[in-house]
């Protein structure tokens, strides 16, 4: 299961942190190219090809919302009765823990492991984190409602975002492109995967690791142990555990946590290092959990 799954994600990321330890590279560029024209192709060709219908997106979309709610109040209650840290704490131990990195991560590990029929229910999971990060996300890196105000604006500016809602409409009123069109969208596409996992991998090559390990023992639990445990809980509620959704929805919440979460801390000086140093190591550390997790149920 690592082999065949695992080891080829974090090959393509080994790859991306030697590149970034040696050289100074501008992450603007790679980073516009896949919010830009990548991601977007990628959203559209998969769900203008999916084989997933309205209720089932509607599913998952309450789905994530209710394990977001879930586990947001579970943070709280974790900081308010044992740890107690104040505001400039809390918000970094938010953002390590309650966004996922479904985008750079889950999708590679749910497209090997499932084939396009688990990455089209992925994609619908992670345009909503997404939306999450760049709105909540905001939000508790700044604490300010005008800044979360302003991104749930930005966010629905996002290609991405636009992608995803143009080509659920054309679907339903089955405006179908052609397929001169839809070649090169698929082509930009297939790019997006290997452009992320490499930019993952840049981008954990810069992470400054803060030894706190009270912090680091708390997030590391919450963030791959206790937010699968909360999806495991509440996926029987839309679907089968056995099935292709129950188990890509499943994987996506066993995933370290999210790399954009770093730039909001370092935007808003939301204890950054502490952030980028939950990253790493929860990605490092989930070459195991999610190896064992595949191994479970597949």
């Amino acid at each position: 299961m690592f082999f065949s799954i695992v080891f080829p994600v974090f090959m393509i990321i080994g790859l991306g942190y030697v590149f970034g330890r040696n050289s100074e590279i501008d992450m603007k560029a790679p980073s516009r190219l896949a919010i830009y024209i990548f991601n977007p192709a990628l959203y559209f060709n998969s769900m203008i090809t999916a084989r997933v219908e309205n209720d089932e997106f509607i599913k998952v979309i309450i789905y994530a919302a209710l394990l977001f709610i879930s586990c947001t109040a579970i943070v709280y209650m974790v900081n308010h009765f044992l740890l107690k840290y104040p505001q400039n704490m809390r918000s970094p131990l938010l953002l390590s823990t309650v966004f996922p990195n479904t985008g750079n991560y889950g999708l590679p590990i749910v497209l090997f492991a499932f084939g396009n029929i688990g990455f089209e229910r992925a994609v619908v999971f992670t345009v909503f984190q997404s939306f999450l990060i760049n709105s909540a996300g905001v939000y508790f890196a700044s604490n300010s409602e005008n800044n979360i105000k302003d991104s749930l604006k930005n966010m629905l500016k996002m290609p991405g975002f636009i992608a995803l809602i143009v080509a659920i409409l054309m679907k339903n009123f089955n405006l179908l492109p052609p397929d001169f069109m839809m070649k090169p969208i698929e082509l930009l596409g297939q790019a997006a995967i290997p452009t992320l996992l490499i930019i993952l991998g840049i981008q954990l090559s810069k992470a400054k690791i803060v030894f706190d390990w009270k912090f680091i023992t708390t997030s590391v639990i919450l963030r791959l142990f206790i937010y699968p445990l909360m999806a495991f809980i509440l996926i029987p509620l839309f679907f089968d555990l056995q099935s292709v959704t129950g188990k890509v929805l499943l994987v996506l919440a066993a995933t370290p946590s999210a790399v954009s979460t770093t730039l909001f801390a370092i935007q808003f000086n939301a204890k950054p290092q502490l952030v980028s140093t939950i990253t790493l190591i929860t990605t490092l550390l989930s070459v195991g959990t999610i190896s064992v997790l595949l191994t479970i149920i597949l």
